[in-house]
């Protein structure tokens, strides 16, 4: 949900693409999107998804999470385009 409560992001995984929307709250449309990002090397059916505004609601954060495996992407939501992604592998500290 966006700071103001008027949009809220909706993020799905299917056939190894995780797509992403930026939504009205109150008739819950589409305004933006979609974000796609197919990344077959790492995604799986296990996960969670999450997602986030940034504070003046002009990117969105998009964040896959596996046990051993995690990514972030920023986008803009008015170009809709990639202003980043951050991949990493979760190493055991023992």
């Amino acid at each position: 949900m966006s700071p103001d409560k008027k949009t809220f992001v909706s993020t799905l995984l299917w056939d190894m693409t995780t797509t992403s929307y930026v939504c009205n709250s109150e008739t819950g449309h589409c305004i933006s999107g979609p974000f796609e990002l197919k990344e077959s090397n790492y995604l799986w059916d296990t996960g969670v998804l999450d997602a986030c505004f940034s504070p003046n609601r002009k990117h969105i954060l998009v964040i896959f999470r596996m046990p051993l495996f995690h990514y972030a992407v920023v986008w803009e939501i008015e170009r809709g385009e990639k202003v980043s992604q951050i991949e990493g592998r979760i190493v055991s500290v023992d």
